[in-house]
């Protein structure tokens, strides 16, 4: 059954996404891709309900699931475009310090990759291993982007709530290091 935007943004809603949030998931393309009947887009009911009902993960599971440390990138990948292009969006342009740069390189260097996680009002919209980071300008960075490892499994279909904020958040790595270790990539940012 096919039911309007709106129809579909107060189910979600029922699921505690915000009416404005739950637009962003709709047309990020989380219930496919929209059909046109004039001006009203249609999405499948059933697919909505699905959506609504993904459940959520806090901060400390994804800690847990990447304990080397994650990229949480708050942009709107076209989930209706192919993979290679979907990547692309996440991967350049990204706002960051010198040294939020140096930290995440040398993460990368250091353990092979940093998990991504895109994600648009909280939905995981895909995962990726950052595998190189390249300063374009002394703060515009760009992410060199993997399929995810095993990690991902954990992840997807989720709802990571990082409240609100700038275009990415990066949380350090977890474990037996000190808390002033594992809160560096936040101070640095």
């Amino acid at each position: 059954m096919l039911i309007t935007q709106r129809e579909s943004a107060a189910v979600l809603e029922q699921g505690g996404v915000a009416r404005r949030q739950a637009r962003d998931v709709l047309n990020a393309g989380f219930a496919g891709a929209a059909i046109r009947a004039g001006n009203v887009c249609l999405y499948d009911r059933d697919t909505v309900a699905e959506l609504a009902s993904w459940p959520k993960l806090s901060l400390a599971d994804l800690d847990r699931l990447c304990p080397v440390g994650v990229f949480v990138a708050r942009r709107a990948p076209d989930l209706t475009a192919d993979r290679a292009t979907q990547l692309a969006s996440v991967s350049d342009g990204w706002q960051m310090s010198p040294w939020t740069g140096l930290w995440l390189r040398s993460r990368v260097e250091m353990c092979g990759s940093v998990p991504l996680v895109a994600t648009v009002a909280g939905f995981v919209a895909l995962g990726a291993d950052i595998t190189a980071v390249v300063s374009t300008t002394p703060q515009e960075t760009s992410l060199v982007l993997a399929e995810p490892g095993a990690w991902f499994d954990g992840v997807r279909r989720r709802r990571v709530q990082t409240g609100p904020g700038r275009a990415w958040v990066l949380r350090g790595p977890r474990g037996s290091r000190s808390a002033d270790a594992r809160g560096i990539a936040q101070r640095w940012s």
